[in-house]
């Protein structure tokens, strides 16, 4: 310890373990972000081949995904309810 016109102030060594351990921690997080920038300017793109058109062709093909989702269960009771739903509904705008 030492002693001093304000008090007295613990040197560096005799800090809490818990502060140490805390100055210990950051200084890692320090070096582990600036280890993050040594992927650097020399990264290249690796060539990725892509197909010259979809697996399907995009006109005259319907889509099991094109349908309205409750046309898939082909139930007259929700039909009515989603039908219902979209007449009386306000605030959304489908046309």
């Amino acid at each position: 310890m030492v002693s001093g016109r304000l008090g007295t102030k613990s040197l560096p060594w005799q800090l809490a373990p818990r502060c140490l351990l805390r100055r210990a921690a950051a200084a890692c997080v320090v070096l582990v972000g600036l280890a993050a920038c040594t992927a650097g300017p020399d990264y290249k793109r690796p060539a990725v081949p892509v197909p010259a058109e979809w697996r399907t062709p995009a006109e005259g093909v319907g889509s099991l995904a094109d349908l309205a989702w409750w046309q898939l269960f082909e139930d007259s009771a929700l039909h009515e309810l989603v039908r219902t739903a979209l007449a009386e509904n306000k605030d959304l705008n489908l046309v």
